[in-house]
């Protein structure tokens, strides 16, 4: 677990090949702060579907990062991962998407800090859906089978502005 970082850098790759040659994971070590985040099939731009990229966001209020490991596990000790203490009000879970305890993730995350956090993020994955691929960012490199909790000081709200109209329901 990581004390509460200043300064802190999310990374948002849209570029499997990024992950396979090792860029990402020597920008990890090169970069003087943490960095968080993850790979994704592609990234959405005002472009269309990017996926040859990376963005890199500098995030300067406090941030902790929580890193959850054996996410391929059916009933993985997530509790246990996660920290006790009071956490900021905008929170991000980055995770592999095809992980068996993605749902569970969530909700441990939900139930241990509460209704009145503005939660955001992302299912990490490949085109391919190989489960083992590394495809989260941590402050340590990348990993597999895991999942990123950054828990931000800062108020936010979320909404959805993907210009898409709805043709039926709800059901």
């Amino acid at each position: 677990r990581n004390e509460r970082t200043t300064g802190i850098v999310l990374l948002i790759s849209g570029s499997a090949q990024l992950a396979d040659n090792g860029v990402i994971d020597r920008i990890i070590k090169e970069t003087p702060v943490p960095i968080f985040g993850g790979v994704f099939p592609g990234i959405i731009t005002e472009r269309g579907i990017v996926d040859a990229d990376a963005v890199l966001s500098r995030i300067t209020v406090p941030v902790n990062v929580q890193v959850i490991h054996n996410l391929e596990q059916e009933s993985p000790d997530m509790n246990s991962q996660l920290d006790d203490r009071e956490i900021g009000n905008t929170v991000a879970i980055i995770a592999n998407g095809l992980s068996k305890s993605l749902n569970a993730l969530n909700e441990e995350v939900y139930a241990k800090y509460g209704g009145d956090k503005c939660y955001f993020g992302g299912g990490t994955g490949r085109v391919d859906f190989d489960r083992e691929r590394k495809t989260v960012v941590t402050p340590n490199g990348l990993a597999r089978h895991s999942g990123v909790v950054a828990d931000i000081t800062v108020d936010s709200t979320v909404s959805v502005g993907h210009g898409l109209e709805p043709i039926d329901g709800p059901y």
